[in-house]
């Protein structure tokens, strides 16, 4: 086996203990904080997190689930349980949940650009180009919503607003 291919595996391996490593300190620590009402939907937001990120998108729903019980308002955990349908292939249940965290903050851009990509999945691009539309006008405040929204203007073919 060539050396390339075993730093590979190894880094692979690294970066599977890592995500392992994550998820048991966020639910250690949410047993040390207890997971009940009285603590807020943040535990299960972050535990829903580390799972999302080992792949483990049901158990993240679950834990989304219960952080929006909870939280009823929280965009954030609207967005990540759409993002966790989306790797699903739950497409449909992906733009409800993008639609209430822009319900909730109606300048919500990444919300906009996850939800313009889960309608082109579903063939709807005219309602994926009326999110871009949308996030074009929007304030970029950090180096992903700067990229989000020159994807945004390129995909529309306003290369001139770029920059």
């Amino acid at each position: 086996m060539p050396l390339s291919s075993v730093f590979s595996i190894m880094s692979l391996a690294a970066n599977h203990l890592m995500k392992i490593f994550i998820l048991c300190a966020v639910i250690s620590l949410a047993l040390v904080m207890g997971c009940d009402s009285s603590e807020g939907s943040e535990s299960y937001l972050e535990q829903g997190l580390a799972k999302y990120e080992l792949g483990q998108y049901e158990q993240a729903i679950e834990d989304f689930d219960e952080a929006v019980r909870i939280e009823p308002d929280s965009d954030y955990a609207y967005f990540n349980r759409g993002l966790a349908n989306y790797q699903l292939g739950r497409y449909e249940q992906a733009i409800e949940d993008y639609d209430q965290a822009i319900r909730i903050r109606p300048d919500y851009l990444k919300a906009y650009h996850h939800r313009s990509r889960a309608k082109n999945q579903l063939g709807l691009y005219m309602q994926a180009d009326s999110d871009r539309y949308a996030i074009t006008g929007m304030k970029a405040d950090d180096a992903d919503t700067y990229i989000i929204r020159g994807r945004a203007k390129s995909s529309l073919g306003r290369y001139a607003d770029i920059r």
